[in-house]
């Protein structure tokens, strides 16, 4: 039984309009809820646990929305369509308030989409889909080291060029994809590198195993990014770190056949 819910929404009318219905179902439910707009989440109290996080935007409203997920916390994350790209939701969608019942209901499955941990020296953040490191001067050619880590290999080497992307195999499909890298299903568990006009030519991008460690040290000034959001100013041989963490991002599906994804079974 749900007893806490936050409402995360788009500040556009089309979403601000199904917000209405949403906090009409969760009130006569008797469900403590908590709304904001997805541009006031710094304002969210730090820590605090909802047991249900209902996402109502496009893609980058529910990247933004995972920040609220607590460490060994069992909740769960409820996107429901309104924006441009919507990578992450379910389509078609029965209205937001029929919706919402069934999941109140139970009557969903779990997709756990993997969450990684990127550590850059005055902190961590988590992420889904990738992060980029660009050098702050695009005029000049940034230099970075890359060293990677697996139980089953290790590889160090110096590049140059604009900067590195590191996707995970769902967010494949956005930078990645744009900037010239693979599209990689979200059933495999994956990471893939990409150098972002690199001074070596036709250097590929590099397909690597979900739970290798990769570290990145710069050797000029560059900008720090997870999920398309601004972390920091990695200055010259600070080092941004890559790596699994131990718990996923509990999505409610309800369906087993999406385009990408085979999600299992609610416990």
């Amino acid at each position: 039984m749900v007893s806490s819910a936050i409402v995360v929404y788009k500040p556009t009318q089309e979403c601000i309009d199904l917000v209405r219905p949403v906090l009409k179902v969760l009130k006569e439910s008797g469900i403590e809820v908590y709304v904001c707009s997805v541009d006031d989440l710094v304002a969210v109290e730090n820590g605090k646990k909802y047991e249900l996080i209902i996402s109502i935007g496009g893609d980058g409203t529910f990247l933004k929305s995972t920040q609220l997920l607590v460490k060994n916390w069992d909740q769960i994350i409820y996107p429901y369509p309104c924006g441009r790209r919507n990578f992450y939701y379910e389509k078609p969608v029965a209205p937001i308030d029929e919706s919402l019942r069934r999941v109140l209901r139970g009557e969903y499955f779990i997709e756990e989409i993997p969450r990684y941990i990127l550590s850059h020296g005055n902190g961590a953040v988590y992420f889904i889909n990738d992060v980029l490191v660009v050098s702050t001067d695009l005029g000049k050619t940034g230099k970075h080291e890359v060293e990677i880590s697996h139980e089953m290999f290790k590889s160090k080497y110096l590049l140059e060029g604009d900067g590195v992307l590191v996707s995970t195999s769902y967010g494949s499909a956005a930078h990645n994809l744009s900037a010239g890298g693979p599209l990689v299903l979200p059933s495999l568990r994956v990471l893939v590198v990409k150098h972002l006009n690199p001074m070596y030519a036709g250097f590929p991008p590099l397909v690597l195993p979900g739970s290798s460690r990769i570290s990145i040290r710069v050797l000029n000034d560059h900008e720090l990014y997870a999920d398309g959001s601004f972390v920091r100013i990695l200055k010259k041989r600070e080092v941004a770190t890559i790596e699994p963490s131990e718990f996923g991002v509990r999505v409610a599906r309800f369906s087993t056949c999406l385009l990408y994804t085979s999600p299992s079974p609610r416990d």
